[in-house]
């Protein structure tokens, strides 16, 4: 259970005017959409939710391959996540193809989104 004042650190996220966009593509083509408030997901809980949804298009052989450890014979690199951290953005995107990515992004609408949960 997270504590008092961690809770509201978090809750000052959520409510913050920061979106995470989420998109996913095959191609050209978008394939999915959708937009989250910064504090409903860490960092780290996107790369695992990017990752879930690439590996929705992989045979279990290739989910296998891409679950073993990077210095182990067999390992395929098709759900690494790669993070760039600029003053300008900040995005994740894991997948080849179809490859899913998540980008911050100031909207103030978040309120709405916060007020409606």
């Amino acid at each position: 259970m997270l504590s008092g004042e961690r809770w509201d650190e978090d809750w000052d996220l959520a409510r913050s005017n920061k979106m995470w966009e989420i998109e996913g593509c095959d191609s050209t083509k978008r394939i999915f959409s959708a937009s989250v408030p910064l504090g409903m997901l860490s960092e780290t809980e996107m790369v695992a939710l990017l990752t879930r949804l690439a590996a929705r298009h992989l045979t279990p052989s290739e989910i296998l391959g891409a679950s073993l450890r990077r210095n182990a014979k067999g390992h395929l690199p098709l759900l690494k996540a790669r993070i760039e951290r600029k003053a300008e953005r900040f995005l994740i995107w894991v997948g080849t193809n179809p490859y899913y990515t998540a980008m911050v992004r100031h909207d103030p609408s978040v309120a709405e989104f916060i007020n409606r949960a």
